[in-house]
């Protein structure tokens, strides 16, 4: 890990410069595969990826990485007198403070890293938090309890306004109970969303607000980042976290080009950009077709032919299984069961 952290640094210095400007960041985790034995190595259940490492991403909306950090333990490079989840999002926001001052960013997380703590700390420095959390990280908010609130039909939401902090709390019953903390949005304007009712065999608009509504909008950037690499991931897994790495690049410099308004897909453009290397730095290779040596019919009936033993294991010419005996005369690969028919 220790060797490629140099280029994980130019590598997000790089994305860092060209970032499109979008006030709209979520962080997540990223899961990069690998099934080999190392100590970093993780396993969560329920992913899509369940075995590889973590890397802890920063992403826009369009899927653009503008961050990422490989997890390397939990008391690693890191403030061990916070939380994990609040470490890495604090982490991220003083990057984007630091590179960008005068821009004001809302940060978009789940409830891995959301906490009414970590929404404090981002209204300090003027950054606006969003995101999903567990029900023991409220901090005793008078809220309606999640067990009575199953009970309600669905579109049913309470939310308290801690005006001090200037926290949203909004618990929401969709087809489980969701809760929300935020800085940023108000709960007065409340929008439809269409849900599938079984019993009615129909769509149903049910009342969701607007701050679950936003962050459902820009949450999923390090999710379609993810779907971006998997369609055509370089398929070397036993240095995982570099090749994983020229994906992402990839992935960023397609988001690039479509914002540069250039029609190419995913594939289209990882096949230009593989052509234009091979065309600059590739080397043709010195023969085409097959490497083995050629022997015409009227010099293999011609001489002495011995079988040899102990060559190198390569494939027959006759029967392609391999072999370690060859010709001693034709330089060819031979069993003793082909050597007659090659020599007819």
């Amino acid at each position: 890990m220790a060797k490629l952290r140099p280029l994980i640094e130019k590598v997000n210095e790089l994305f860092v410069r060209y970032t499109p400007v979008s006030e709209d960041m979520s962080i997540d985790e990223s899961m990069i595969p690998y099934f080999g034995r190392n100590g970093c190595k993780q396993f969560i259940r329920g992913k899509p990826i369940r075995f590889g490492y973590k890397a802890w991403v920063l992403a826009q909306p369009s899927g653009y990485c503008v961050n990422f950090d490989i997890y390397q333990g939990r008391t690693a490079n890191r403030d061990n007198s916070i939380g994990l989840g609040e470490s890495v999002v604090m982490k991220f926001a003083d990057l984007l403070k630091s590179r960008f001052p005068n821009i004001n960013f809302s940060l978009f997380f789940d409830n891995f890293f959301t906490s009414a703590n970590l929404i404090t700390k981002l209204e300090k420095i003027n950054f606006s938090g969003t995101g999903t959390v567990r029900d023991n990280r409220v901090d005793k908010c008078p809220i309606e309890d999640s067990a009575i609130m199953k009970k309600k039909p669905r579109g049913t939401f309470d939310s308290f306004v801690d005006r001090e902090n200037n926290i949203v709390c909004v618990k929401w019953r969709d087809n489980s109970v969701v809760t929300v903390l935020s800085n940023k949005y108000e709960i007065a304007s409340v929008r439809k969303a269409a849900r599938y009712y079984v019993k009615e065999k129909s769509k149903i608009e049910i009342p969701q607000p607007n701050v679950v509504s936003c962050y459902n909008q820009s949450m999923g950037g390090v999710d379609l980042m993810d779907n971006n690499i998997s369609n055509y991931r370089i398929g070397i897994w036993y240095i995982p976290i570099l090749f994983w790495t020229f994906d992402v690049c990839m992935n960023n410099a397609w988001i690039l080009s479509r914002h540069l308004e250039k029609q190419m897909d995913n594939l289209e453009f990882r096949r230009v950009a593989a052509i234009s290397v091979l065309q600059k730095y590739g080397i043709p290779p010195l023969a085409t077709g097959s490497r083995t040596n050629f022997v015409s019919p009227a010099s293999r009936r011609q001489g002495q032919h011995l079988i040899i033993t102990d060559q190198p294991r390569l494939r027959c010419v006759v029967c392609k299984n391999k072999t370690t005996k060859s010709c001693n005369k034709c330089k060819v690969s031979l069993p003793d069961k082909c050597f007659l028919q090659y020599h007819i």
